[in-house]
C-alpha cells in the first residue's frame, strides 16, 4: 500500500473492514449508482475488483482508489 493510502486505513464508511470484501450491490448503494454502472466501470478498467469464482467483490482500498482517481467527477451535495 502506498503512503497516501495508508492514511485511509481507518475508514469511516465501513469501520474495521479494510480487508473484508464488499459485493457489487453494497458498493453500488454506497456510491449511489446502479449496479450495472459498477459492472461498466469494471469492464472499462476504471474500477479495480476482486473476483472469487464468478463473484465480484471490492476492498475499501479499491473503492478509495477509484474515488481518488475520479474525484473531479464526484458531486458532493
Amino acid at each position: 500500500m502506498t503512503q497516501k493510502n495508508e492514511a485511509y486505513t481507518e475508514n469511516i464508511f465501513w469501520p474495521n473492514t479494510n480487508h473484508i470484501l464488499k459485493p457489487v450491490e453494497q458498493v453500488a448503494e454506497y456510491l449511489n449508482v446502479h449496479k450495472n454502472t459498477i459492472y461498466r466501470w469494471i469492464k472499462s478498467g476504471q474500477l479495480e475488483c476482486t473476483r472469487i469464482g464468478k463473484s465480484i467483490h471490492f476492498t475499501y482500498a479499491q473503492i478509495y482508489n477509484f474515488l481518488d482517481k475520479n474525484r473531479h467527477q464526484v458531486k458532493i451535495y
